[in-house]
């Protein structure tokens, strides 16, 4: 039916927005319209990809939240389908394999009181976790990553500093994590250093 060109793929998502959020064990009705790039769903099902793509008809992707804003939809005989641009997926599962793709990495958050950083500078300044979560700011463990980050000599399991506000959270597989690019990491962190952000 499809026959994507020129680095595109179309997909099949389940709904456009979240329905409900968990908080605390209490699920909550969600009104989509209050932040709706951020309560956009993020993952789809591949109908069809350009050949030029290592992506298959059925692989489960997650996806830009782009996917879901009206120029992406592709109506055909009463059932809308959506497009977009391989550098917009940020990884596939296939027989239960993740794999990151582009230049993507998947990031662990840390979590501040399990971290082996100071709680105050050394002048006393208090150090805080990043703005309203329990994480520590800009750092995190490499959870995923693809053949262009290990090229780069990064490896699973490295804790990073990365880029100011490039931490963007999405579940993948009932995980959250930090989906960035390569460009966004700045430094690979020795395990056993004390580190101030």
């Amino acid at each position: 039916m499809f026959k994507p060109k020129n680095g595109r793929v179309i997909v099949e998502l389940d709904d456009l927005y979240k329905k409900e959020i968990e908080i605390g064990g209490k699920k909550f009705l969600l009104d989509h319209k209050f932040r709706r790039m951020y309560n956009a769903v993020q993952n789809a099902i591949v109908v069809a990809a350009d050949d030029n793509t290592e992506l298959k008809k059925g692989d489960k992707v997650y996806v830009h939240h782009f996917v879901t804003e009206d120029e992406h939809r592709v109506p055909v005989k009463g059932k809308e389908y959506r497009w977009l641009e391989y550098k917009q997926i940020y990884c596939r599962v296939r027989n239960g394999i993740l794999k990151t793709l582009s230049d993507f990495v998947l990031v662990e958050p840390i979590k501040y009181d399990e971290s082996n950083f100071k709680k105050e500078s050394n002048s006393g300044i208090l150090l805080t976790r990043k703005q309203g979560t329990e994480y520590v700011d800009r750092v995190g463990k490499v959870k995923y990553l693809g053949k262009t980050a290990e090229d780069a000599g990064l490896k699973e399991g490295d804790k990073i500093l990365f880029n100011k506000n490039c931490e963007y959270d999405i579940n993948i597989e009932g995980e959250t994590l930090y989906r960035m690019e390569l460009r966004d990491v700045i430094t690979v962190i020795d395990e056993n250093a004390e580190f101030t952000v």
